[in-house]
């Protein structure tokens, strides 16, 4: 959203100050009046705040603690997570417990450059999963999604969660073959399947095999 809740703390000293006149008014014609105006907007913080602060829909901050707990249920043992946040921000500090290796990687360029550590990191880990704060998409994203196969995408207030996957390799030729012809000339001469076994959340890669007969319109 464009405005968050916390940016009504300016009407504070408003609300103070009208409160402090409606009490002083009250105080002067009898004080069994003032601690009924008192009694009033105490009752009101004690019925409305314990739910303001344990519900997520009016929270003032996103739930991190939500998005940290979905890569935790789903990232592989192979996974690795990057940020542009840097380590000193405890923005994801708080829920984060380096179950995986934690990367900073700002939006700007670095030594050595930032292709050449995402290469390094992808070479290692077969997933990627992208932690960037803010909506500027950065050379790190454009990076990833030029690379890697991008399986999913989920906003929590101005973080992100971005899963990225980097399969290996595929053979030359198909593990499963197949004679298949489509419209224009189009054959698929099979597949090879990356993922041996399915499990909830995760996702199945697999390679296509494909071969155009001709010129194609």
């Amino acid at each position: 959203p464009m405005f968050f809740e916390r940016y009504m703390m300016v009407m504070l000293p408003a609300y103070l100050l009208l409160l402090a006149l409606g009490l002083a008014t009250l105080w002067r014609r009898s004080r069994w009046l003032l601690g009924i105006g008192l009694a009033l907007p105490i009752l009101a913080g004690v019925a409305v705040l314990p739910g303001y602060y344990a519900e997520t829909r009016y929270a003032s901050a996103a739930d991190l603690r939500g998005m940290i707990g979905r890569l935790t249920s789903l990232a592989g043992p192979d996974a690795a997570v990057v940020s542009n946040l840097p380590p000193s921000d405890p923005t994801y500090a708080y829920y984060y417990r380096d179950l995986w290796p934690l990367v900073y990687l700002p939006e700007t360029g670095t030594l050595p450059p930032i292709p050449e550590q995402l290469a390094a990191l992808t070479a290692q880990h077969s997933e990627i999963w992208y932690l960037p704060y803010g909506a500027q998409r950065g050379e790190v994203e454009t990076w990833l999604d030029a690379h890697g196969v991008r399986i999913s995408h989920q906003w929590y207030g101005n973080a992100q969660l971005v899963y990225y996957a980097f399969p290996p390799s595929p053979p030359g030729a198909p593990t499963v073959s197949l004679d298949v012809y489509f419209a224009q000339g189009i054959r698929l001469l099979g597949y090879h399947l990356h993922t041996p076994s399915v499990a909830a959340g995760r996702p199945v890669l697999i390679t296509l095999y494909w071969q155009a007969e001709g010129k194609m319109s």
